[in-house]
């Protein structure tokens, strides 16, 4: 029971932080007298400790969310540069590559950036890089790119009640948007000045792209090529919209995930191994 308190407790904060966005002391006040005062008047005498324990949690949990939500960004962050044109960004790439069709997507940590008028500056923050394009060398996770580009704002589809896109970039950090072709982006540093845990999961990368390309050039990209090399490599950004509509009427749609049924699955493999080993 204790534990259910401070689980609900740390829900209802995150929740209560989640939609309150302007009249956020309001929306707390409400939700506190809500959820709390009941609680309160029934096991305020046997549990006070517990009541006290609660509150503070729920109070954490609207501070933790509101903070990814609508965190305090310093003066040298990218979105000082939003919706700006011909800048030349230099920063580190963060992320695996999702790879599409015509191009491939990654998280790019921002360090400098040099504007039209010249004047180049440290910065911080993430943004989303669309590289388009194709070419043998290819920037990969852990290497830092210079390229010139515009930096756009994320904006949401003024659909009512659909998708909160800006919000979900958010809470990943994730500030502004910027494209450039392959053969326009110069590598600063690669994995030869990387440390090992970088290397290995570099190398690690390329063998899941090489055989996620193995996969669909042996299948000539046709659909079940395209699911069987999202099944086996986790890419998912490869199957088209309709199949994964499809999926989803069905209810398999957790097939493209990691789940719990699938660490559990290699879990026990290896402790059979190990148990045999040992």
């Amino acid at each position: 029971m204790k534990i259910l308190s401070i689980f609900c407790s740390l829900t209802a904060g995150i929740l209560a932080g989640n939609f309150s966005t302007d009249n956020t002391l309001l929306y707390f006040a409400a939700v506190f007298l809500l959820f709390f005062m009941p609680w309160f008047l029934f096991y305020y005498k046997k549990n006070r400790g517990i009541f006290i324990l609660s509150v503070l949690i729920f109070i954490f949990g609207i501070l933790s969310i509101q903070a990814r939500i609508n965190p305090s960004l310093p003066s040298h962050h990218i979105t000082s540069y939003l919706d700006t044109k011909d800048n030349i960004i230099t920063g580190k790439i963060v992320s695996f590559a999702k790879h599409y069709k015509k191009k491939f997507k990654v998280t790019l940590l921002c360090q400098k950036i040099k504007t039209k008028k010249g004047r180049q500056k440290n910065i911080t923050g993430r943004i989303k890089l669309s590289i388009y394009g194709k070419s043998k060398k290819v920037p990969q996770y852990g290497d830092i790119i210079k390229f010139q580009s515009s930096v756009k704002s994320i904006r949401n589809f003024q659909n009512p009640g659909a998708f909160d896109y800006q919000k979900y970039l958010k809470l990943k950090k994730i500030y502004g948007s910027a494209w450039t072709g392959i053969n326009k982006i110069q590598i600063l540093k690669n994995d030869a000045k990387l440390d090992i845990f970088f290397k290995f999961t570099r190398k690690i990368e390329k063998l899941r792209v090489r055989y996620f390309y193995f996969i669909l050039n042996q299948t000539k990209y046709s659909n079940p090529g395209k699911i069987m090399a999202s099944l086996i490599t986790g890419k998912k950004e490869i199957i088209p919209s309709g199949i994964r509509d499809l999926f989803s009427k069905a209810g398999i749609s957790h097939l493209f995930a990691i789940s719990g049924l699938h660490l559990s699955i290699v879990s026990l493999l290896f402790f059979f191994l190990f148990y045999r080993v040992f």
